[in-house]
């Protein structure tokens, strides 16, 4: 579902212009641990249709620059947020392109998709002040994930959920240092549950909007995905650092 139309859909399902689990909630709650501050700047890594960056910077968080590797998810918002900075970038390239600039680094359900983690790290690093935060909030290979019923799926296969005793050190080595870890696998449970009902509920004014074949594909996606969390299989945290 890391694709346009798929963040599209998602973006109709949820009511926002989110692809994160927990939309608001998620971003209350990965908040929790960040300074507040209207004056600092925050990157959203891997920001798609823009709904994180808007919220964040309605509430006085911060001054947010979006970048998104799809250019069709960055013009859908800039569009949508004319208010907020959005760029169409690989993360990997952010550090060389704004560099020492951001006070708080963020990825919301992001990394997991970054095809290249020690590469991206290192670039946020280089993106961020010195004594920068950061935040990823991502799911987590419990040790059976690649065993799931779910990662058959063959777009699944491009993941790589965050493995909590090996992320410590990718984070190290990219400069970073490990300040906090809170675990959020009920979380995801139970926010996955909500979204599987939602497919079900909207089924028919979703298949009005949006090809058939392709919110079939997404709503069994989906339940697979919250299997997967209910068999221990997949579950989320977020991880916090500052830059060392």
């Amino acid at each position: 579902m890391n694709h346009p139309d798929g963040k599209r859909l998602l973006a109709r399902v949820r009511g926002q212009d989110f692809a994160h689990a927990g939309e608001e909630e998620a971003i209350f709650l990965t908040w929790e641990k960040l300074p507040r501050n209207p004056l600092q700047f925050c990157l959203d890594a891997g920001c798609g249709r823009g709904g994180i960056a808007a919220a964040v910077q309605s509430q006085r968080w911060g001054q947010v620059t979006g970048v998104d590797i799809d250019e069709a998810s960055i013009a859908a918002a800039q569009i949508s947020y004319p208010e907020v900075t959005f760029q169409a970038a690989d993360i990997a390239g952010v550090g060389e392109i704004l560099p020492d600039t951001f006070d708080i680094i963020y990825a919301l359900n992001a990394f997991y998709a970054f095809p290249d983690q020690a590469s991206a790290l290192r670039s946020l690093r280089k993106a961020s002040k010195a004594g920068g935060r950061l935040a990823i909030f991502d799911y987590v290979d419990l040790g059976d994930f690649r065993k799931s019923e779910f990662f058959q799926k063959s777009e699944t296969h491009l993941w790589q959920p965050l493995v909590m005793d090996q992320f410590p050190g990718l984070l190290d080595k990219a400069g970073w240092r490990t300040t906090a870890c809170r675990e959020i696998h009920e979380d995801y449970r139970r926010w996955y549950a909500s979204l599987v009902e939602k497919f079900d509920r909207l089924r028919e004014a979703l298949a009005r909007e949006f090809p058939e074949e392709l919110v079939e594909y997404a709503a069994d996606y989906y339940r697979l995905l919250l299997k997967a969390v209910e068999h221990g299989e997949l579950g989320g945290a977020i991880v916090y650092a500052d830059a060392a």
